[in-house]
């Protein structure tokens, strides 16, 4: 997304004109809400400051091929991983363990580094999008519908070492 682009959808979400994209725990009033449609506590790995730190940032929009959800097969293990920690940095072994039906296609040769970090996913139809500022990363998932949240690793091919890990989940409906 331009940078002009995501200043006018910054302004028509806080005008009201489009659904906000927030990031939040989950409390009493959503909660039942989003129980009703299946979820799982995600919580601990949603970030609070998630769209203050994101616009505030100016951060660069990750390409889609950056972002790689782990497979289903191999998801447990990947969020065992990262139970203590929001990131990890992945070798060869560790990015072919993840994938063993292959790595996937889009996953960027050359200076780029994977690292295995907590995502959100908002419902199956999510789609994953990033951004990076220093040693900041930004892992978010939007979607429109029903939350059906769950902890979603993802791998991310970053030019840099992250360091701060901002998770975000929405929907609209």
């Amino acid at each position: 997304m331009s940078s002009s682009a995501a200043r006018w959808l910054t302004g028509a979400m806080q005008a009201g004109l489009v659904g906000l994209w927030p990031a939040f725990t989950i409390d009493t009033a959503v909660g039942q809400e989003i129980h009703d449609c299946g979820t799982e506590p995600v919580d601990a790995w949603v970030s609070a400051d998630w769209h203050e730190s994101l616009d505030a940032s100016r951060p660069e929009e990750l390409a889609a091929e950056r972002i790689v959800a782990v497979p289903p097969a191999t998801q447990p293990d990947a969020v065992a991983t990262l139970a203590s920690r929001p990131i990890v940095a992945l070798s060869d072994a560790d990015l072919d363990a993840l994938f063993p039906d292959g790595r996937p296609a889009g996953a960027p040769p050359g200076k780029l580094k994977p690292h295995l970090v907590r995502g959100i996913l908002a419902n199956e139809r999510g789609a994953f999008h990033g951004y990076a500022l220093a040693e900041h990363l930004w892992i978010a998932n939007h979607t429109l519908g029903c939350y059906r949240m769950s902890k979603a690793p993802v791998v991310v091919f970053a030019d840099r070492e992250p360091r701060i890990l901002h998770v975000g989940v929405g929907a609209d409906f």
